[in-house]
C-alpha cells in the first residue's frame, strides 16, 4: 500500500521519506547491535569509547526515525476512516509532525555518514493488520483515538528506555531531538484524549 503525503509544503533540502516502508521496529539492543555491523565488546582505548559514542548516538536516531515512521504509517491507515473534520485535521497535524521530526533524524543520521534503518516488514505487516482489523470492527472517533493515544504511550516508553540505555553517551543535539519527540507524542497524547 503507498503511504498518501499530508504534509503539503516542502523543504527540499530535507530528505524526503515517504513512500513504502519495509522495516519493523528494532528494539534499542537491536538498533544498537545492528549499526554498520559495528556490535560486540568495546575496550577502554578513546577511539573504542568514541566509536562507542558514536553508535550510541546512531542508534537513538534510529529509534527515532523508526517511531516517527510507524506513527506516519498509523496517521496514513486512519486518516481515510475518519468523517469528522476536526479529527482529520488532528490527525493530519499529527502525520507532520512525525514527518518533520522523521526528517530531521534521518538528517542527523545522514551527518554520520549512515542511512536510516527501516523496521521489519513482518512488525510493519502486523501493525497494519491490527489498525484494519481494530478500526474495521468499531471505526468510531473514540475507537480510532484510543489507538492513537495508546501507539503514543507505547512510543513514550520505548524512547524513554532508549534514553535510559544510552544516556551517557548522547551528543547534545541528539538528546535535544529524543526530548522534542518525545515532548511531541505527551502533547499529541493529550490532544487525542478529548476524543476519547
Amino acid at each position: 500500500m503507498q503511504e498518501q503525503d499530508y504534509t503539503g509544503e516542502r523543504d527540499n533540502t530535507a530528505p524526503v521519506m515517504t513512500g513504502s516502508y519495509q522495516s519493523e521496529h528494532m528494539s534499542a539492543d537491536e538498533n544498537k547491535e545492528n549499526m554498520s555491523g559495528k556490535e560486540g565488546k568495546w575496550g577502554s582505548s578513546s577511539e573504542d569509547m568514541q566509536e562507542k559514542k558514536e553508535n550510541d548516538n546512531l542508534a537513538l536516531l534510529n529509534e527515532i526515525y523508526q517511531s516517527c515512521m510507524m506513527g506516519k504509517q498509523a496517521i496514513s491507515t486512519l486518516i481515510p476512516k475518519v468523517d469528522d473534520q476536526n479529527f482529520k485535521d488532528d490527525l493530519i497535524t499529527c502525520y507532520n509532525e512525525y514527518d518533520e521530526m522523521c526528517n530531521k533524524a534521518a538528517t542527523e543520521i545522514m551527518k554520520m555518514g549512515e542511512k536510516p534503518r527501516e523496521k521489519n516488514p513482518l512488525s510493519k505487516a502486523m501493525m497494519w493488520g491490527t489498525l484494519n482489523i481494530s478500526t474495521a470492527i468499531d471505526n468510531r472517533i473514540s475507537c480510532l483515538a484510543d489507538v492513537v493515544v495508546k501507539g503514543g504511550h507505547n512510543s513514550v516508553n520505548n524512547m524513554t528506555r532508549a534514553m535510559n540505555q544510552y544516556s551517557e553517551n548522547i551528543d547534545s543535539q541528539v538528546r535535544q531531538l529524543a526530548d522534542e519527540f518525545m515532548q511531541n507524542e505527551k502533547d499529541n497524547i493529550q490532544k487525542f484524549q478529548k476524543y476519547l
